[in-house]
């Protein structure tokens, strides 16, 4: 097993694994392995916990600036729904579409 450490290193840790009947890995450890794969567990945890008080702080910080920038939720979602429909009408399925509909509705059927 190998894993990426949060500062760029990687640590490798091999163990023998095998899979059992119900289709779950099963590791063969001796104690200090089950030792180290605990620390390792634990220091992984922690740090995902740091990223997400990192990532929370900067959404709070981003969420300042916008509203300092006069920028609303209300408003990025207006503008996200206006940005997307733009999209959907110069898109060539909705153009095909749009003049299949003309020409049936121009029809005399």
């Amino acid at each position: 097993m190998s894993r990426q450490v949060f500062n760029g290193t990687s640590s490798s840790l091999n163990f023998s694994t095998r899979i059992t009947g119900n289709g779950c890995s099963h590791t063969n450890l001796r104690e200090d392995d089950w030792d180290t794969l605990r620390f390792e567990l634990t220091k992984t945890e922690d740090e995902i916990q740091t990223l997400r008080q990192v990532l929370l702080a900067k959404e709070k910080y981003a969420a300042d600036i916008r509203r300092q920038l006069g920028m609303s939720p209300l408003s990025n979602v207006k503008q996200n729904l206006s940005k997307g429909w733009q999209e959907v009408q110069t898109s060539a399925p909705y153009l095909t579409a749009s003049a299949t509909l003309e020409d049936i509705s121009n029809s005399s059927v």
